[in-house]
């Protein structure tokens, strides 16, 4: 009985996923919304530091089962963020998986919107960017 349970309980997750209509099976990444889903504020007018960790359903059928977290930062009076990302496939090319460029910060990724999980600002947000990069700059597969 209780594995019956257990095993109702891990696929009725996905599977309400899929009937909701949230994966699209015959999605293409090459056509995917990856444009801003604006919740991040404008770097231009906006002074202080920011810290923003992201999160979005993976793209196709992962995304039954997973999703894609990022971290997007912006120094004081920078003009644009910088975000922290790994990403799988690029190890897959023999890229380095952990990928540090300056972004958008809230871009859709394929398709889902991403879902604000932190928000730091401030002094904060000031004094945590710096070990932030260190912490992702130690990463062992940074340079794959």
């Amino acid at each position: 009985m209780i594995l019956i349970l257990f095993l109702f309980i891990t696929f009725l997750g996905p599977l309400w996923v899929l009937c909701s209509g949230q994966i699209d099976l015959h999605a293409d990444y090459r056509t995917a919304n990856r444009d801003s889903a604006h919740i991040s504020p404008d770097p231009k007018t906006t002074p202080e530091a920011i810290i923003e960790i992201y999160s979005a359903r993976a793209f196709h059928w992962d995304g039954l089962f997973a999703v894609h977290t990022w971290i997007a930062v912006k120094n004081p009076n920078a003009t644009e963020y910088t975000v922290y990302q790994v990403i799988g496939w690029r190890a897959l090319r023999g890229l380095a998986p952990l990928w540090i460029h300056n972004d958008i910060p809230d871009r859709n990724w394929f398709g889902h919107a991403p879902m604000l999980l932190a928000d730091i600002r401030g002094k904060e947000a000031e004094e945590l960017i710096p070990l932030i990069d260190q912490v992702a700059r130690a990463y062992p597969y940074f340079n794959n």
